[in-house]
This record gives C-alpha cells, sequence and structure tokens, in this order.
C-alpha cells in the first residue's frame, strides 16, 4: 500500500495503486482500508523509530506544530470554527499537532494528534455523530505536544532541543521539555511578561508598542547550563 501511493499515479485510490504493485485487483486493499482491524498507532510507533534510527545524526531536533484541513460540514471530529495559519485565518477546519523530526540528513513527521476543540469535546451530540472515543477529552495544543513527546521518549527517540512557535512558549511545556534534559527554541507572544530581577517588564519595540518579532522564552538561557551552545 505504502508503495503504491509514494508512486506517480494519476490517481491513488486502490484501483490505480493496486494495478500498479502487481495485484489482481483491489480487493486486498480495500479489506485493509475498511475490514481489517489493526493498530494504526502500532504502525506509526514503527514508522517513528524507524525513521529516527535512518535520520539520526546526534543532532536531532523536535519541531512541534500544527496543521489544518478545511471541512464543508462540522460533522467531523473536532471540525469548528478555529483559528488555522494553513487556512491563513479563522476557518472551519479540523487541526492536528504534530511532531517531526529533524536532522542535517532529513525529517519526518514521527506524531500527530487531532485537536478538539473545549465546544466539541463538551457537546455530546457532536462527540455521537463523529465518533469521538469516550477516553478523548479536552487538551491544549501544548498539552498534545507533551503527550507527544512523551511517546517519542518512550521510543527511545532522543532529541538536542525542541523548537516550536508562540503556541508551545508557554510555561507549561517548557518545564516538560526540561524535565526531559532536552534544550528548546520556542518563541513567546509579543506581549509576553517578562521578568527581569525583581521587577517584571513588557518588551516594546522603537515605537513605544509591543515588539512583534519572536522573542525566545524567558528561561531559554538555561540551554547554556546544560551544555549546549550559546543561542
Amino acid at each position: 500500500m505504502v508503495s503504491g501511493l509514494l508512486m506517480e499515479l494519476d490517481d491513488h485510490n486502490c484501483q490505480p495503486v493496486a494495478e500498479a504493485i502487481g495485484h489482481r485487483g483491489p480487493h486486498r486493499l480495500q479489506h485493509l482500508l475498511s475490514r481489517a482491524v489493526w493498530d494504526d498507532q502500532q504502525v506509526l510507533d514503527l514508522a517513528a523509530a524507524w525513521a529516527a534510527g535512518h535520520l539520526d545524526d546526534g543532532d536531532a531536533v523536535l519541531i512541534v506544530d500544527e496543521t489544518a484541513d478545511e471541512k464543508s460540514s462540522a460533522g467531523c471530529a473536532g471540525a469548528a470554527r478555529q483559528y488555522s495559519g494553513t487556512a491563513g485565518g479563522v476557518a472551519l477546519c479540523q487541526v492536528a499537532v504534530t511532531l517531526t523530526y529533524a536532522t542535517g540528513r532529513g525529517h519526518a513527521l514521527i506524531g500527530r494528534a487531532l485537536y478538539l476543540p473545549g465546544g466539541c469535546a463538551a457537546d455530546e451530540e457532536h462527540r455521537e455523530l463523529a465518533g469521538v472515543p469516550e477516553q478523548v477529552l479536552f487538551a491544549t495544543r501544548p498539552q498534545l505536544a507533551g503527550a507527544l513527546l512523551d511517546r517519542a521518549h518512550a521510543l527511545g527517540i532522543r532529541a538536542a532541543f525542541v523548537a516550536g512557535d508562540e503556541v508551545y512558549g508557554g510555561r507549561e511545556l517548557r518545564r516538560g521539555i526540561r524535565q526531559r534534559e532536552m534544550g528548546y527554541v520556542l518563541a513567546v507572544r509579543a506581549n509576553h511578561t517578562v521578568t527581569t530581577g525583581s521587577h517584571p517588564r513588557r518588551d516594546r519595540g522603537r515605537s513605544g508598542r509591543p515588539d512583534s518579532r519572536p522573542r525566545l522564552a524567558p528561561d531559554a538561557h538555561r540551554v547554556r547550563d546544560q551544555g549546549h551552545p550559546a543561542l
């Protein structure tokens, strides 16, 4: 199936893929997709460990980010009007938090988690119609990113740093990354209050307005104490 999906074909449904990989018909692939019982998370874990093993050059970076798929209705799990950089603003979409393993040899997506907005998580009708499992509860995007980092760590995947934009620059995730003995380069919002000595202040640009340039998290300097080069 994967070999066929990677081929340059005019279409990638079961019929042309089956023909391309030498099957007599599409029935085996259709069975895999519609009736076979298999653990997609276990497959992803195996693929993640394999990819990290081939790409590891001793100086890996884990990148937390998100992507979105626009939808025509709110019937899909997690579909709601929400902000998406992919959509360029607020749109009806699903958002997935992703984890990418990157080195000088290349990069690979090794984890993903569907973001279930609070309204969807609390809406019993939405949960039933979209087939949301009972054990899936609301979690923020940084919390989902932390869970992806935990899973990668459990698989033996290691990295020197974690990188992400301001969505993931909060204190909770930064603390969790330090506990995993990794450094980080995470942006914070332009209006983030930085404590310097005993007096908190808010960074401002030359115009007097809050500076919109990305900033390192206030305790990012600690990576120097962990033996990493100065940023």
